[in-house]
């Protein structure tokens, strides 16, 4: 669905709508559906047509539309049942055979899209196979108002080609749009997609239409999941009190970290970490050119108040022979810390599944909309845990050519002191630890070390 590569999947419609190259923001492109290029790396706006297949931000209006004009066939419905309407504008196919477009039956098209809330438009896009069209679009706050034109182009000011971008530099404002083509003499009117981009605020009144996949799971008793929406990883109130009695001072913190089975179930029990493995080191054996991967927990040591906090990875340092990290990072070593998703399946269950980044998710809305845990990991690497709740990360570390010897990798604090754990030496790693954590509880950051072979 989502891809961490040279040139990344941010977001897209069925056919490639929309993507975003090279890895760096400083040196991002959109490169839109039909090959048409933006310099810069961010869409128009958030998405608010809700078109089919589109992974970034966006804010889910549930719009609906009519069409004031008669169509022929193709008719808008879905397959042969009239009582079923096609949504085609926003199935996310841009282009394709007989039964992709709608069809006026004479003249121009007219369709109204209700937007369900007050929206700001940025921008207007349509898809049409008709090529060049004249196209009015107008706005109005509701039924009883009055329209309101943002763009009247004629025909012959059209481009000639089937992607029409149409930017609103008055960022025009309205709940129902309606948009206005019609074709050269002796055309047809077709019209295949529609995508309008803006914002619009979220209120009690106009919720976002999250629609979750996943249907709400009823409760019974007093019960907590490690991770929202696994039943499997589900645990009572008295064996929260049971393990918060056992792990001591360590519930002063907002939360602990634990290895958790990398290759193995990891939610098919509740994550309540033992002592002896809270906050204890990661190491992992490499080589000198390969991928190792650990899966690591960071759990919630409240059970009234969610917490929130923030993960993130610094470069990595060999150590000398008495413990010590060198001044200047290792150029052949690199980690990457992404957090897990967790997502229904068909056959078994809701389960941990697909890895997000920070630069590599899915937009917020969707995220709840597709995740049982989407509200909390939403904003990472800042992640909001649910009460005695826990968020699974992913560590991925490889290394490229690195010289045989210990590595450490840890986070600089603000000050600048680098706060490793030397070698790593029992109670000496623990306390230092413990000590990062007190200075700054906003930020879990565990000491990891890797002994190259």
């Amino acid at each position: 669905m989502i891809q961490n590569r040279k040139a990344f999947l941010v977001s897209g419609l069925a056919l490639g709508l929309l993507w975003c190259q090279m890895f760096s923001p400083a040196h991002a492109e959109r490169i839109w559906w039909d090959g048409s290029r933006d310099t810069e790396n961010s869409a128009p706006g958030k998405l608010l047509s809700d078109n089919e297949g589109y992974w970034g931000q966006s804010v889910l209006t549930s719009v609906e539309y009519l069409y004031e004009t008669p169509l022929s066939v193709p008719a808008g419905i879905t397959g042969d049942d009239p009582k079923r309407f096609g949504r085609r504008l926003l199935d996310g196919i841009p282009q394709g055979a007989w039964n992709v477009p709608v069809d006026a039956a004479s003249g121009a098209l007219s369709v109204v899209f209700d937007f369900k809330r007050v929206c700001t438009f940025n921008e207007v896009d349509i898809v049409t196979q008709s090529n060049k069209v004249a196209l009015k679009i107008e706005f109005a706050d509701g039924a009883a108002g009055s329209w309101r034109v943002a763009l009247d182009r004629p025909l012959e000011q059209s481009p000639d080609k089937s992607f029409h971008r149409v930017p609103l530099a008055a960022k025009p404002s309205g709940r129902l749009m309606r948009l206005t083509l019609t074709a050269g003499p002796g055309q047809p009117t077709q019209l295949n997609e529609v995508l309008a981009w803006g914002d619009a605020a979220s209120t009690e009144k106009t919720p976002e239409a999250h629609n979750s996949i996943l249907p709400t799971p009823v409760l019974n008793g007093i019960g907590f999941d490690s991770v929202p929406g696994i039943a499997k990883s589900s645990f009572s109130d008295a064996q929260y009190w049971s393990w918060q009695r056992t792990i001591g001072q360590a519930v002063k913190k907002p939360a602990v970290w634990s290895q958790v089975a990398t290759w193995d179930n990891i939610t098919n029990a509740p994550i309540l970490p033992a002592p002896n493995r809270i906050g204890q080191p990661v190491s992992l054996s490499m080589a000198r050119n390969e991928t190792e991967n650990a899966a690591l927990a960071l759990t919630n040591t409240s059970l009234i108040d969610p917490s929130s906090v923030e993960v993130s990875l610094g470069s990595f340092r060999r150590l000398a022979k008495d413990g010590r990290p060198s001044a200047s990072a290792a150029a052949n070593i690199s980690g990457h810390l992404r957090v897990a998703g967790a997502i229904g399946t068909r056959y078994f269950g809701t389960n941990l599944g697909p890895l997000f980044d920070a630069n590599n998710r899915l937009g917020d809305s969707l995220m709840q909309r597709y995740l049982t845990n989407g509200a909390g990991i939403k904003d990472f690497p800042r992640l909001t845990l649910s009460p005695a709740g826990s968020a699974v990360l992913w560590l991925a570390v490889e290394t490229r050519g690195a010289a045989p010897g210990l590595y450490e990798g840890s986070r600089p604090q603000n000050s600048g002191q680098w706060s490793g754990c030397g070698a790593c030496s029992g109670a000496r790693c623990h306390a230092a630890q413990s000590q990062s954590l007190a200075a700054n509880v906003e930020r879990l950051n565990g000491d990891v070390s890797f002994c190259l072979q």
